[in-house]
C-alpha cells in the first residue's frame, strides 16, 4: 500500500503537479491513520511533512501532521518521536523549544497512561525518555535550563522511565559522542558554558 501510494506520488511530484501530489499525500495519510498502521503512519508522515514544509512552504501543516500522527497512541514509536524532534530542530523557528519539548512531554504522558501502546513500545518509549534528557542538558545555556534538565531526569527515573544514574551516564555519552544519530540528538554541545560551570552556577544560587 504504501510504495504504491508514493510511487503515484513521487509521478505527480516529477510531472510538478505539486496540488495533486499533495492531495494523494492526503489521502495516504488519513487512510494510514485510519488502519493505526505505526509503520505506513511514521513513513508517510516524516515525507509529507517534509513535502508541506519544503515545497508548499506550509510549516503549520506540516507540524499539525506529525501532531496528528503522535496523537494515535497505536502508531507512537521511537523512529517516529525523534523524527519530529529532529524535523523541528531543522526548521529554525521562533518557539523550536516550546515545540520539541512537546514532542517529549506526548511521550511521557503516554507512559503515564494505561494504554495498549504503553504495553507494546515500552522499551522504545523509555529509550527516547534518555533522548529527553540529552536533549535538555545539550541545549542548557544557563542555569535555569540545567535545573529543568536535572529534575526532568529525576522524574524520569523516579518514574521508572531512565536506566540507572550509571547506565544513563554511559549512554548520554554515546549519543553527544555520535555525530549522525536519529533524531539529530547525537551532535556533540556546542555550548559556550560547560555543564560543569552550569552546575557550579546552580549550586551558588541555591
Amino acid at each position: 500500500m504504501i510504495k504504491t501510494a508514493l510511487a503515484r506520488i513521487n509521478f505527480e511530484k516529477r510531472q510538478g503537479n505539486t496540488e495533486r501530489a499533495r492531495e494523494l499525500y492526503f489521502k495516504a495519510f488519513n487512510s494510514a491513520l485510519e488502519k493505526k498502521d505505526p509503520l505506513a503512519v511514521t513513513f508517510i508522515s516524516v515525507q509529507y511533512a517534509r513535502f508541506l514544509a519544503f515545497k508548499c512552504n506550509d510549516i503549520g501543516r506540516a507540524i499539525g501532521i506529525f501532531n496528528q500522527s503522535i496523537s494515535v497512541p497505536q502508531c507512537a514509536n521511537k523512529v517516529l518521536f525523534l523524527s519530529f524532534v529532529n524535523f523541528v530542530r531543522g526548521l529554525n523557528i521562533p518557539d523550536c523549544l516550546d515545540q520539541i519539548k512537546s514532542v517529549f512531554v506526548k511521550v511521557e504522558e503516554i507512559l503515564n497512561s494505561d494504554s495498549e501502546a504503553k504495553t507494546q513500545n515500552l522499551e522504545q518509549l523509555k529509550d527516547v525518555c534518555t533522548y529527553y534528557v540529552a536533549y535538555l542538558e545539550e541545549e542548557a545555556v544557563d542555569s535555569e535550563q540545567l535545573k529543568e534538565a536535572k529534575a526532568t531526569k529525576e522524574r524520569l527515573m523516579e518514574k521508572g522511565y531512565l536506566p540507572s544514574s550509571d547506565v544513563l551516564k554511559t549512554i548520554q555519552t554515546q549519543i553527544f559522542s555520535q555525530k549522525e544519530k536519529l533524531g539529530g540528538l547525537g551532535k556533540k554541545r556546542q555550548n559556550t558554558e560547560s555543564v560543569a560551570e552550569l552546575e557550579k552556577a546552580t549550586k551558588k544560587e541555591s
